[in-house]
């Protein structure tokens, strides 16, 4: 867990996404276009299945993201431990991305089953952030 202070990350379900697609599309929508444009794509997928979290460690770089995505029949919901993030509940095959932030490790657990860890290690950009 990254101690001395809070790792920010930005959490975009993909229902939600897939619920702006439904309106129509991007025209319709104003700013819709500029915000899927600037999302980060991911890097790593960490996926909930049913024998556990898969990889239980990943290693991105500042700025980039890591979906998460429960590939089990039951839901399950990925939180840090730090609460710098949560992918609220996920049902079977539901996916969240999450942009990591600060450098550091960030732990989570599966909230509804707390056995289940992991952990993602952000290393700092070349850019210093």
């Amino acid at each position: 867990m990254r101690r001395g202070g809070w790792v920010p990350a930005v959490v975009l379900t993909a229902l939600a996404t897939v619920g702006l697609a439904a309106c129509g599309d991007d025209a319709d929508i104003p700013g819709r276009a500029d915000v899927a444009d600037s999302l980060p794509e991911s890097v790593a997928t960490v996926r909930s299945t049913s024998s556990g979290i898969e990889p239980a460690v990943v290693e991105v770089t500042s700025g980039e993201a890591v979906t998460f995505t429960n590939d089990d029949d039951v839901p399950h919901r990925l939180a840090a431990v730090d609460a710098s993030f949560d992918t609220g509940i996920q049902e079977p095959g539901d996916s969240t991305l999450v942009v990591f932030g600060e450098p550091g490790t960030v732990e989570f657990e599966d909230t509804l089953d707390p056995a289940r860890t992991g952990e993602v290690r952000v290393a700092a950009s070349a850019q210093g952030s």
